[in-house]
């Protein structure tokens, strides 16, 4: 190790005079001198024979010289050559090494000439070349080709020079399977920037600002309140707290450069609020500011909502026939469209014929089946169909000590009698109907006659029940029968 440190020294020296020696440059160049330690890898094949007792090279000391040029204050191209005095690892031989190499630096904070600490990656490649050995059995003279990366910083001293740390990771040809492998430096190096221009003098202070808004003099109509630089009169040097004067402050106001327009409608927030209720229908032209139209194309432009466009008490969203009133005849009152009445059904509604009961009783003769039977069909036929059974008799009052104290008891009765029998059939609700609802009302005065179309005063009458209608906007439940 005597001669490795005799020759280290003496490279440093040589390296030093170079440097120093360095008197021709022009602007962008940067000259200086490094030295560092370069660590081999175990298997970098360098100068290595194929040979199970080969050894490599032990890690050493690198001194060498770069020159750079700069493009701008961020990109430059960078030069270096140097020796790596070195021995193998396991037999003691010297051996001397030489590197070629070149790369491109990015650095960062340069343009300013103020600036000190300058970091920097770099990459690049070269060449390494072991030039001369004491036994070229154990290492034998060879060259290999390399790529390298790097990080670090250029510190700035005083009149161009400066001081600078490389960390660098080297990628040579490895012993192993073709393969590459990784050997590391690390290096200090002094250098001289040329061209580099000394930082300007601190301008002189400014005039006098009290505030600190950055206005001084005339120009500051309000000294003492500083300017609060939201973009709007700053020229004045005064604040200026509601820019829109819409009374709510610019710290609190969402919309500093719009009047808020104070209609009772999130006025809070300072911002004006044309279409209230988000219809798109503005305010000035909305009837309805409140409620938003509901864009059914139905008198859209009066921004109020037409929950039930037609009028027939069926809410839009549940009439199948927004444009069509319903025929409120007792059936399918509840779609919102016109229909008629099957024929079918016509023919069970009102007074039905053949229906008879014993004198004075509700039971129900065996001879009315047939008739009791085909209306039973026709309702289970036409499901959603909602009925109301009659009873009616006339003013002949029921005999003393019979089962009904008058004729509203019979007729009464004789209703319930038609209905359980509608029942025991089948038609009865959850059977057959989605909405299953029966009434039950018993007629049986001579003014009832009268106002029955001439109707016989003692029958069974069955009537279609038109539909609840609701108000517009409003939910409505029907009344179920039988009660659960």
């Amino acid at each position: 190790m005597n001669r490795l440190s005799r020759r280290s020294l003496a490279a440093t020296i040589a390296v030093g005079g170079l440097a120093v020696s360095s008197s021709v440059a022009s602007a962008g160049v940067e000259i200086g001198g490094t030295a560092g330690i370069h660590i081999f890898s175990d298997t970098n094949e360098l100068g290595t024979p194929d040979s199970s007792e080969a050894t490599t090279i032990r890690n050493s000391v690198l001194f060498g010289l770069r020159a750079g040029f700069t493009f701008g204050h961020m990109i430059g191209l960078e030069a270096e050559a140097g020796v790596i005095p070195s021995e193998s690892r396991k037999q003691i031989i010297d051996v001397w090494n030489m590197v070629a190499r070149a790369h491109v630096l990015f650095q960062f904070r340069a343009a300013e000439p103020s600036n000190k600490l300058l970091p920097f990656v770099l990459a690049g490649a070269g060449i390494t070349n072991l030039f001369k050995t004491d036994d070229a059995e154990v290492l034998y003279e060879d060259t290999d080709f390399n790529a390298y990366a790097g990080i670090g910083a250029k510190y700035r001293v005083d009149n161009g020079w400066g001081l600078r740390f490389d960390a660098r990771i080297l990628f040579p040809p490895s012993t192993e399977k073709d393969g590459i492998t990784t050997d590391f430096e690390a290096l200090l190096s002094v250098y001289k920037e040329f061209g580099r221009g000394e930082s300007a003098p601190p301008p002189p202070p400014p005039p006098a600002d009290p505030d600190g808004d950055g206005l001084v003099g005339d120009a500051d109509k309000c000294p003492d309140q500083a300017e609060d630089k939201d973009t709007f009169q700053d020229d004045d040097g005064c604040p200026d707290l509601d820019n829109d004067g819409d009374g709510v402050a610019d710290d609190a106001d969402k919309c500093a450069m719009e009047a808020e327009d104070a209609d009772g409608f999130q006025d809070e927030d300072g911002c004006p609020d044309p279409d209230n209720d988000n219809d798109g229908v503005l305010d000035g032209a909305d009837k309805c500011v409140g409620d938003a139209e509901d864009k059914d194309n139905f008198q859209d432009e009066d921004g109020c909502p037409e929950l039930d466009n037609d009028g027939d008490g069926v809410n839009d969203t549940e009439d199948r026939c927004g444009d069509q009133p319903e025929t409120k005849n007792g059936y399918q009152d509840a779609d919102g469209c016109p229909d008629e009445i099957p024929a079918k059904v016509k023919k069970f509604t009102g007074a039905i014929k053949g229906i008879n009961f014993k004198p004075g009783s509700s039971d129900i003769l065996a001879t009315s089946n047939n008739v009791l039977d085909q209306a039973v069909a026709v309702l289970k036929e036409f499901g959603d169909v909602k009925v109301e059974v009659q009873g009616h008799t006339d003013d002949q009052a029921p005999k003393r000590g019979g089962k009904f104290a008058d004729n509203q008891a019979l007729s009464q009765a004789r209703a319930e009698s038609v209905k359980a029998y509608f029942q025991a059939k089948g038609h009865r609700r959850g059977a057959h109907h989605r909405q299953g609802l029966w009434r039950h009302r018993a007629g049986g005065s001579q003014e009832d006659r009268r106002g029955a179309r001439q109707e016989p005063p003692r029958r069974v009458q069955v009537d279609l029940e038109p539909a609840v209608t609701r108000p517009p906007g409003r939910a409505q439940a029907a009344r179920p029968w039988p009660p659960r």
